[in-house]
Parts: C-alpha cells; structure tokens; sequence
C-alpha cells in the first residue's frame, strides 16, 4: 500500500538524514531539523534518532503496510504558506508566487504539492495552440486549476506549472496588495487556569491553552463535565469577545474520559465557544482574513495525567501540525528559549522542563505566534524573533497561575497580524 508524502522540504542548510515514516494515511517525521541547535538543553541526538527510529520501526513492523524511507533535508519552508479553497480544502501546501498577466491574476504552485486529487476535464494530444490542460480538484467540479504546457507573451506562466485563480481560495491575497496597518486582531491568551474565570477585556479573540478545571475535581469526570457545560460555558460566551477557542491540559482528565465526545459537541466549530484537539481552526476575521490556528493538548509523559505521551510518540503526534499555521496553541511549553523554564525560586529554579518534541516541531513548521502554558512560571514575555529564514517568530508562555497555584499573572492582549510569512 503506497501512501504519497503530505509534505515537501527543499532547503540551503547543512542537510541531516531525517527518517520519514508512512503509516495510516500518516506521516511521521524523526529526527531534529536544522535548527535543533538553537533548541535549549542537553541531548545526546545520535542516540535520540537511534532510540526514535527504533521505536518507530517496531511499533510499525506490526503493521502489514507501511513504508521506511532514509532521505535528507535539503532546505528552507520560506515559500510555504498552504492553499485552501473556499470550503477551506486543503489543496496545496503552499504556492510559488502570484502572476500578473493581461488575463488576470493567478497564483502559481507545484504539483508535487498538492494535498487533493485532480482529473484532467480538458486534455489534447495534439501540440498546436494549446497552451494549458484544464484540470478539477475532485468533489470541486466548479474549481479550474490549469497546467501550462507552453510559453506565452501576455503573462509569465512557468511549463509544468498550476495555476488557479486567486478569487477561488479561501482570503487568499496577494502579499504585493498587503495593507499592514489594517492586519491586527486583537486577542487575548491565556492559560492555566485551574478554574479560575477572570475577566476578559474586549477583543476579537480570546484563546485558552488548556488546564482549565479546578483543581479539586479535575479527576472526576463527571462534575468536571457539569462543571466545563454550566460555568465555563456561560463565563466563555458571556465575555466580551467574537470567538472562544481553547484546547485541553494535562488537568483536563475529562476530556479523555466517558464525556469526551459529548464536550466536542457542546462545543463545536460552528459555536462561540469551540475546542480543538490536535486539529484546526480556521477563524474569519471581521476585516475577512482567515486565521489558520491548530490546538494541541498534548504533553512530554512526566507521570500518569491527561494527554501525557512519551517523546518518541510525540514526534508523530505533532506531525499534523501544518506548515504556514498563523498560530500554534499548545499546552506544553515547547524547549524554545524560556517557556519551558522554571523561573520561579526554589529548588528547581532554572531547570528546563520543555518539550524537545515540540520544539523540533516549531522550529520546522514556522507557526509564526506560539502560545502555551504547563510550566507556571515559563517566560511570561512576548519574545519577538525570526527563523533562520528570517520569518517571524513571536512566541509566550501565558499561564494565569504561578507555581504556588496562585493567580498572579494578567492575560496577554496582543494585536495579531496577519502579514506575508
């Protein structure tokens, strides 16, 4: 059974093996990226691989289908913002460049890149004055993406190109028509809040990154439930804000148990108040940009809580996260300079507890704000840096709550912009 690759990587950097396994309709990405480097703490990564591949091949080898594949990365993802259409189908995971021609505009990308199927509806064999086939995603019989088979005078098309016109994806603009000064959401972040409801100043967005249920019954699943669809739910849809869009903790018990599937209905997509759990959002702004925002709960295994799991699974578990997402939630705090770091006085001041796992992540896919929790009295600062490609990377721990369990922490209020990655 032959599964196709979700992702492409081309890059100018010192290559390294990575190892890419296919499993499921899966793919599972081992080793470190370029930049691991730049990651915080002591780690022996000839034996992480090892360990990671190991693991991987075991737990694959009971399988009767899948593939191992040793390749090298070779590149940078600075061209890789996805492509969705407008019932937010995925169709590339990213485009070349937008070309200006007498007949329009179109965006221009690879065909290696696509997440979707086409069909040809329009194909000659004959050479003369045809210029492009005409080609259909399936299941979007009114969406025309064409293949260029020759050179024309009237536009720069590149042969062995696709093109489709920019009015038939989901707010897709042109990064030359940007108007910056118009691009900011007000938003606000939080954390950690062991059920402690605070008030919430008036924004566009509000997002929660997990530990949300009081402390005395985050085991019992029952009043965790009656708690999160009475008192949660009238405090979240009572704030002044347009959406609510929070994940789950390692407190949050509740949503692994019996009641799971009930709390993903109460509050689903198309509510005031969603949650997510290692899947996407794509939130509409009032101005009409879309926001792509991916949420996951999941935690570096450190004792028997929610959503724990061990490194070398991680690495798998976080290789849904998309290349080009505008904001990653996570309630770990990956091992990026502090978020990870006991801050606090005592006997472990200084330590780094943060995820190696996803830091790995962050530092591939580029999500161009990360916002987390877990470690109390992680770097409380929003860090505004870059890639090694030089895109943006804005990044903050927000947890409410101190090490002690205290409130002591204000939200963060932050403008989102939504400029050209």
């Amino acid at each position: 059974m032959k599964l196709l690759p979700l992702l492409h990587f081309e890059t100018e950097t010192p290559s390294r093996v990575w190892h890419r396994f296919y499993y499921d309709g899966f793919e599972f990405l081992v080793e470190s990226c370029p930049l691991y480097d730049n990651i915080k703490g002591d780690c022996d990564k000839t034996n992480l691989k090892k360990n990671v591949k190991s693991t991987f091949i075991q737990e694959l080898n009971k399988s009767s289908h899948y593939e191992y594949e040793e390749f090298t990365l070779r590149s940078v993802f600075n061209r890789y913002k996805p492509l969705y259409l407008k019932d937010a189908t995925k169709l590339s995971v990213g485009y070349n460049r937008v070309v200006h021609g007498e007949r329009g505009d179109y965006v221009e990308f690879d065909e290696k890149d696509l997440c979707i199927k086409l069909y040809y509806k329009f194909k000659k064999q004959s050479k003369l004055d045809i210029y492009y086939d005409w080609m259909i995603p399936v299941g979007h019989k009114d969406v025309k993406i064409y293949k260029q088979r020759k050179t024309v005078k009237y536009a720069d098309y590149k042969v062995g190109k696709l093109y489709i016109s920019p009015d038939l994806l989901s707010n897709f603009t042109d990064p030359e028509k940007l108007n910056f000064k118009d691009w900011n959401m007000k938003t606000t972040v939080i954390s950690d809040l062991h059920g402690y409801l605070p008030t919430i100043e008036q924004c566009e967005l509000l997002l929660i990154c997990g530990d949300i249920v009081p402390l005395n019954i985050q085991r019992n699943h029952e009043k965790s439930y009656e708690w999160f669809v009475k008192e949660f739910k009238d405090w979240a849809e009572a704030q002044p804000v347009d959406k609510v869009i929070f994940i789950a903790g390692n407190h949050d018990f509740v949503f692994e148990g019996a009641y799971a599937e009930d709390l993903k209905i109460e509050f689903g997509s198309q509510k005031k108040v969603t949650y997510i759990e290692n899947d996407w959002y794509i939130h509409q702004s009032k101005d009409g940009k879309a926001y792509l925002i991916y949420g996951t709960p999941l935690c570096t295994w450190f004792g028997n809580w929610a959503f724990n799991r061990e490194d070398s699974n991680l690495y798998g578990n976080y290789s849904s996260i998309p290349i080009g997402c505008d904001i990653l939630m996570s309630h770990d705090a990956p091992a990026i300079g502090n978020l990870g770091t006991i801050m606090e006085d005592g006997d472990r001041k200084g330590y780094e507890v943060g995820s190696i796992p996803l830091a790995t992540t962050v530092l591939r896919v580029h999500p161009k704000y990360t916002f987390c929790g877990h470690i109390h009295s992680g770097e409380h600062e929003v860090v505004t840096t870059t890639y090694q490609d030089g895109k943006p990377m804005i990044y903050a721990n927000v947890s409410l709550k101190n090490e002690e369990y205290k409130a002591v922490n204000k939200p963060l209020v932050i403008d989102i912009c939504k400029d050209w990655r």
